[in-house]
């Protein structure tokens, strides 16, 4: 086009593509008379370290990676428990998880999922959501995460998307999930306001499944050439459980490879339903966190291929939160603050404008979105606990103390696995403590002693929350105006604000 040409664009017309590209170059705005949304995407095997948004050396996920210069992620946020039913009841609640542990008879103990139940005096992130007004729906990737575990109240829509009931003509889990979360939205009214959580369990999946050819995504990294060995059963350490061996002599290079090929595939479920948000106007109206519930072990601490014990693979999870619009002016910030999942939930609150209930646990960080320095010193310690093995983690920002508890392990195969030989008899508690700074993945035998004047506030940390959640869950679990604890234990839980009232 000659420059002739060009001189005939009317003046308004250029004025015109000068703000929508100034609009597209600036702050999102939401669309007129779209209600507000807050999506939850939780991971089950996620760990932080394997993806790229937080400096992982592969291009695991380039959509989180968006999402993340769009928003905030937290560098330093923990899991409260490295097992699935444990995690989402901390995420969903803000309920510490020894809080939703039942102890019953023998014939039962050994049913894992029969062990769990959140008390019915707990909060609900979803219950408060749903008085102030909003739509509320979840969609579960795995049957344990039934509504009988206490996981229902709040949701108008709670639906287990069990593989058994696809239809032919339905995808792998993951885009099942995405698929009937996005029928659901398309149905609403547009100016409803609205919370969505979405469950994804197929990095634990693909594991189970030995059929399965491991990813090519990624090539193996020649250094981690090690075959590691595999165990008779699925209750083991130092070796792949029998249920995910996939019957040849894969190298650690290769499980890893394979892991990072199948979140590169989920992350693109993801890229398509942040698209469907934009196709549908509801992108500037939605707050979206993507969290990790819990990581897993690729052998960094006595696991393979799973989760399960209160090391930084296990614990340190991804939290990207990516506010609607308006919300705040934090883009492509990453905070350092100390952060428990069992935050989740009172922040999701504060964020909205609502008011967080008396006996909701955890700490909100709304204000860290717009003042960083707000909150550094509001968590001194994060905790963790309900793993393979009876105990604790203290986690502090630099140091983590793992309190594991021998005799309690009720798993006789993992007491075996851990001692190389049956044990019956009383075993002392076993502490390790290390800067998980410096060395994330310390030997998991010998090392110097800590040093007393960090090791001690540790130690008296993890036996006064062990005390408080003893209390808190005789408490909670009790029936109401029966409690056994006195006055001053109840006193003492209220202002810790562990407990309410029932």
């Amino acid at each position: 086009m000659s420059s002739s040409v060009r001189t005939r664009v009317p003046l308004a017309l250029a004025l015109l593509v000068l703000l929508v590209l100034a609009g597209a170059c600036g702050a999102r705005a939401p669309a007129e008379g779209v209600g507000r949304g807050v999506l939850v995407i939780a991971i089950d095997g996620l760990r932080q370290d394997h993806v790229s948004a937080y400096g992982y050396d592969r291009p695991t996920t380039p959509a989180l990676d968006a999402l993340a210069r769009e928003g905030v992620l937290f560098r330093q946020a923990f899991t409260s428990a490295p097992q699935l039913l444990p995690a989402h009841a901390a995420l969903m609640t803000s309920c510490e998880p020894p809080i939703a542990r039942r102890f019953l008879p023998d014939e039962f103990e050994g049913l894992s999922e029969r062990r769990w139940r959140i008390p019915d005096a707990v909060p609900h992130l979803a219950v408060e959501l749903l008085a102030s007004g909003y739509a509320t729906a979840a969609f579960l990737d795995d049957p344990l995460l039934a509504p009988v575990h206490g996981f229902g109240p709040g949701f108008q829509r709670y639906e287990v998307l069990e593989e058994e009931s696809a239809e032919d003509w339905e995808g792998a889990q993951p885009e099942r999930v995405a698929d009937h979360f996005l029928q659901w939205l398309r149905a609403l009214d547009a100016g409803q306001p609205w919370f969505a959580y979405l469950h994804l369990h197929e990095l634990e999946r693909f594991w189970g499944d030995t059929t399965r050819p491991l990813s090519d995504y990624f090539p193996p990294r020649p250094e981690l050439d090690e075959v590691p060995p595999v165990g008779n059963t699925d209750s083991v350490l130092f070796a792949v459980p029998r249920s995910r061996w996939r019957g040849s002599a894969y190298t650690l290079g290769q499980y890893e490879a394979g892991y990072d090929g199948e979140l590169h595939e989920l992350d693109g479920v993801l890229e398509r339903v942040f698209a469907s948000l934009r196709r549908l106007g509801r992108d500037e109206g939605t707050t979206i966190h993507v969290v990790g519930t819990y990581g897993q072990q690729l052998g960094e601490a006595g696991l393979y291929l799973r989760g399960g014990r209160y090391s930084m693979a296990d614990l340190h999870v991804p939290w990207i939160l990516r506010p609607r619009a308006g919300l705040t002016q934090a883009r492509g910030t990453g905070l350092d603050a100390l952060v428990s999942l069992l935050d989740f939930a009172p922040t999701v609150l504060e964020l909205e404008g609502l008011r967080r209930p008396a006996g909701m646990q955890g700490v909100s960080h709304a204000s860290l979105l717009t003042d960083p320095e707000h909150e550094r010193g509001s968590r001194t310690y994060a905790f963790a606990s309900c793993g393979l093995q009876e105990g604790c983690a203290v986690i502090g920002r630099r140091y983590c103390l793992e309190y594991l508890v021998p005799a309690g392990t009720s798993d006789a195969q993992v007491r075996r696995s851990w001692f190389g030989a049956w044990v019956d008899f009383a075993v002392a508690p076993t502490p390790r403590f290390y800067d998980r700074l410096a060395t994330p993945f310390p030997p998991l035998a010998g090392g110097a002693p800590p040093a007393p004047e960090d090791f001690q506030p540790f130690r008296a940390a993890a036996a006064e929350w062990m005390r408080d959640m003893n209390d808190a869950r005789l408490y909670l679990q009790s029936p109401p105006g029966r409690t056994p604890l006195d006055d001053a234990t109840l006193e003492r839980l209220r202002g810790k604000g562990y407990v309410g009232t029932q």
